[in-house]
């Protein structure tokens, strides 16, 4: 009987997908107990809404005949948690939400009530956390923020089930002695089970468990699973993971030790089942030109058109290249009059540094965000700053710093005295102040006294002032002078002395952008880039074009210098300020060897000094001049492919490496999908796949 099988894995949420495509594929009836977020739940849905809402809504049969509240009313946690109870009891949540569910759908039901449990804990706990914070009162909305942002990563169980008797999967927990006469153990591999053990992040230094418990805690688990079978267990330990392959538990190891196990390898599992026909049926349209007519599933035959296409589509990508639509290469002819046209303005558009350096690391990903124009579903606001306020909020911090500072006619801090370093210090301390309260400000779910938005701001203002230590010991005459210059942008802050709105011509490309601050010595000057994040971009990235940005805003920046009669300066070097809490450093992205230590210097958090003369973004002078033409030559390069339609996927994608003798050419990328570890488009790309494929070939 199916219902004496029985299918168990230490985390079954990763495995839901697979199991919700397989099992059904192979005709094989299941029951599952799921993990779900709570904001899934229908019962919880239906609170939210009435706690979003300050009016009676007229089809609110469940809550019409509770009192609602301005949105804008403070409760404290106690009284909170009181009307809550109040709103739950009063509107019989229970009877008025679950009757209709178990009149069609009883097997959800359990679920349903596990959901309105879970939903009461969490108001209960978040309203004791927030008491043990002081005596203060917090706007229904509030609440709602923090009770939305915890609900979506609380889970709650809920059994799926099918009519008759079934196979049951569940979760190693749920295993009980004898309970089946089969039982299949998944995911028995190094890490999967037992999981990697991993410390508490909160308190490092006093795990909340031991490694030691947390293994034994796992053998326990794996008792019972050795007495979970009445006939036979099976350890399903697969191979490989996409490219990685996968080491079999240490437990088998163990296991081995003290009795006989037998083993199997897998080589028919398609025989016999949906999945096997499609796949021989796939094979036999792959090996011949046109599929042969004959014998098709009759709940399948609609289909035959569909499955011939795809698996065309699979060859031409692979094999023949007939179809390069679906190469990711868009074929002028086979587009409308309309969007031929639309294509070819494309070369005449004003790009970003990051629109081209978008392009350069994955062409399909700039045909996604820049051409469809896709719009992305933000990530659940945390409460702390984001990486990206943080990085906004430095570049406000120190613009409003030194420009305060210029129209004081007091910008060079190198070498200043005690007293005018401590005024620096409180300037500095003000502004990020000020400005740390603009952006919070903006933010409705943070309030003044909140514990983490203290903390990140207090961490930000301790890495500034660890970059002011180095302003003051720098000893080189070379002046900060510019800040936030922008070019092609008419909103924005931006430095009133050398921005300009008309975009600036590299090449026979229009761009845009803005550099964070420009230093001005005899005769030279220096692009300097503020990074608050791990990541710099290092010489081979320039060389192939995916780290553009320096080499251009050194070109833009002596455009607009001569622009403003200041012909005798040149280019001496591109660089990182790194401003990071652990410590401040320096880091030369591209620089003129001639004024290594004479113009610019390496700051490695403590003392300043030349760089290395073997560090890999030194140039000699000629090749430093000869880059940032190759620079123009990847920025024509980069849009005339934009405008020819050519979005293939970043696996498909060459690297574009400058040779003197042969120019621009390509060759085949080390990292196939670099570019995809923070990708907002995995879901719609079939990178992975192609990743897959092209590892099994080698």
């Amino acid at each position: 009987k199916l219902g004496d099988i029985g299918v168990a894995y230490y985390n079954i949420g990763q495995y839901q997908q697979r199991i919700a495509e397989t099992f059904p594929g192979y005709g094989i009836p299941y029951s599952l107990v799921e993990n779900i977020p709570l904001t899934k739940s229908e019962v919880v849905k239906a609170i939210f809404t009435r706690l979003s809402s300050d009016q009676s809504l007229i089809s609110d049969i469940y809550f019409s005949n509770v009192e609602p509240f301005l949105l804008t009313h403070a409760f404290h946690p106690t009284e909170f948690q009181e009307y809550v109870d109040n709103l739950l009891s009063e509107g019989e949540v229970l009877q008025n939400i679950l009757n209709p569910m178990l009149q069609e759908n009883s097997e959800i039901v359990e679920g349903e009530v596990n959901a309105f449990q879970q939903f009461r804990q969490i108001v209960k706990e978040l309203c004791l956390v927030l008491q043990s914070e002081g005596n203060r009162k917090y706007r229904v909305e509030e609440y709602i923020t923090k009770l939305n942002y915890i609900a979506k990563h609380t889970h709650y169980q809920n059994e799926c089930l099918s009519k008759g008797e079934t196979v049951k999967i569940v979760p190693l927990g749920k295993l009980r002695s004898l309970a089946y006469d089969i039982v299949f153990l998944g995911d028995f591999v190094d890490g999967g089970f037992p999981q990697t053990y991993r410390p508490d992040p909160i308190l490092p230094a006093n795990p909340y468990r031991t490694e030691d418990e947390h293994l034994h805690d796992n053998r326990f688990l794996f008792y019972r699973v050795l007495k979970s079978f009445r006939e036979r267990l099976y350890l399903l330990s697969p191979k490989r993971e996409r490219e990685a392959e996968l080491i079999p538990s240490i437990f088998q190891t163990q296991l081995e030790a003290i009795t006989i196990i037998g083993s199997e390898d897998i080589t028919e599992h398609e025989k016999s089942s949906i999945p096997g026909f499609l796949s021989v049926y796939g094979n036999h349209v792959w090996s011949i030109d046109t599929p042969l007519e004959g014998e098709f599933p009759r709940d399948y035959e609609n289909m035959r058109s569909l499955i011939d296409h795809v698996v065309l589509v699979e060859k031409s990508r692979e094999k023949t290249h007939d179809k390069l639509a679906f190469e990711g290469i868009v074929t002028i002819e086979e587009l409308s009059p309309n969007s031929q046209n639309c294509l070819r303005e494309l070369r005449n558009e004003t790009y970003s540094v990051t629109d081209l350096e978008t392009y350069a690391k994955c062409p399909f990903q700039y045909f996604i965000a820049k051409v469809l124009k896709s719009v992305v579903e933000e990530e659940a606001v945390e409460e702390e700053p984001s990486s990206l306020e943080k990085g906004d909020l430095t570049h406000k911090t120190l613009y409003t710093f030194y420009n305060e500072r210029r129209e004081r006619g007091d910008l060079f801090l190198g070498q200043c005295s005690d007293d005018i370093f401590e005024e620096a210090e409180r300037q500095l301390d003000e502004v990020l102040r000020r400005k740390s309260e603009e952006i919070r400000n903006k933010r409705l779910d943070i309030s003044e006294d909140n514990l983490f938005w203290k903390i990140e701001i207090e961490k930000l203002r301790t890495s500034l002032q660890k970059w002011l230590v180095a302003e003051r010991y720098y000893d080189l005459h070379v002046t900060p002078s510019f800040f936030e210059v922008s070019f092609g942008r008419q909103s924005g802050q931006k430095d009133s002395h050398l921005s300009s709105s008309e975009s600036i011509t590299i090449g026979d490309v229009r761009l845009n952008g803005k550099m964070d601050r420009i230093d001005i010595g005899e005769k030279i000057f220096n692009i300097i880039d503020y990074k608050t994040g791990a990541t710099i971009p290092k010489k081979q990235n320039i060389l192939e074009g995916h780290a553009l940005q320096l080499p251009i805003y050194i070109q833009a920046a002596g455009i607009l210098l001569r622009e403003q009669g200041q012909t005798e300066l040149e280019p001496a070097a591109g660089l990182y300020h790194n401003i990071r809490l652990d410590e401040f450093k320096t880091e030369l992205g591209i620089g003129n060897e001639v004024f290594n230590g004479i113009t610019y210097q390496s700051y490695n958090g403590s003392q300043w000094g030349s760089f290395r003369t073997n560090n890999g973004q030194l140039f000699d002078e000629v090749t430093f001049a000869n880059f940032l033409e190759q620079i123009t030559e990847y920025i024509n390069l980069f849009v005339d492919c934009i405008s020819k339609g050519r979005f293939p996927l970043a696996t498909h994608v060459h690297e574009y490496v400058y040779s003197q003798i042969e120019g621009i050419t390509p060759v085949a990328p080390n990292n196939l999908t670099a570019p995809c570890s923070y990708c907002s488009y995995n879901r719609v790309c079939r990178v992975g796949a192609f990743a897959e494929s092209f590892q099994s070939d080698e």
